[in-house]
């Protein structure tokens, strides 16, 4: 291996230490501030079609400043409602002529936006089993966490499912006639979903363990003998 290539995987290697330890935290407390403070009604919040953009913004103000506490303290106390916000605060921090500055922003919010998975709905009903596949993500719990920040936003920490993969479902479009309709939604069954028309006397799912044990214990209390087929999802809201 090359001193030059010794080098380059040095800075690579360096790069994303400095990237995860030094600016991650502290874009990720900034987030968490506006959440507080506003909510969904802001730029910052994952719906917004100008996230990608507004958060890549917040980066570069951290990287070259070392510091977001006090644009953390100006945005809680002026509302980010658009895109032009961000870029207001940015151009007085960084008082320049060099357009160059807001295009590298774009590049980062561009490549941000291409590595960043986002929930946009699923086609049909799909387990969570197949989601991992669909969604183009590694685990179950994952696939779960893009759909609740799609509805939530970015508050959204520490999801965990445990129960049968085959045994909840992400929901396209799906409806039981005069019953309940779902456009797009996260459903828990406690033994698959035979359909819209449940014509079996025998569709389930078994999980073949107990799952959690509080609702194991309680679903046994109710249902001797039938407590095997429970599960659990949870989650923070930051």
């Amino acid at each position: 291996m090359s001193n030059r290539q010794s080098a380059h995987d040095f800075i690579d290697t360096n790069t994303d230490s400095y990237l995860e330890q030094a600016l991650l935290g502290k874009v990720e407390n900034f987030l968490a501030a506006m959440d507080t403070a506003w909510g969904m009604d802001s730029v910052f919040d994952y719906n917004s079609p100008d996230y990608h953009l507004a958060v890549a913004a917040i980066t570069s103000i951290a990287n070259r400043f070392g510091s977001l506490a006090q644009t953390t303290v100006y945005f809680q106390g002026n509302q980010p409602d658009s895109i032009q916000d961000v870029r207001d605060r940015f151009n007085t921090l960084l008082p320049t002529t060099n357009t160059n500055d807001w295009q590298l922003v774009q590049t980062g919010a561009t490549l941000f936006d291409e590595h960043d998975h986002r929930f946009e709905g699923v086609a049909s009903t799909i387990p969570l089993a197949s989601a991992v596949t669909v969604l183009d993500v590694s685990t179950v719990d994952e696939a779960v966490s893009l759909f609740l920040k799609s509805e939530i936003g970015n508050r959204v920490t520490d999801v965990s499912y445990s129960g049968n993969q085959n045994a909840a479902f992400l929901i396209g479009q799906f409806s039981i006639t005069g019953v309940f309709s779902l456009n797009g939604g996260l459903l828990l069954s406690s033994g698959g979903l035979p359909g819209d028309h449940n014509t079996s006397g025998s569709s389930s799912v078994s999980h073949g363990t107990p799952g959690d044990g509080d609702l194991y214990a309680t679903a046994l209390a109710a249902f001797p003998g039938q407590g095997k087929h429970t599960m659990q999802l949870s989650f923070n809201l930051s």
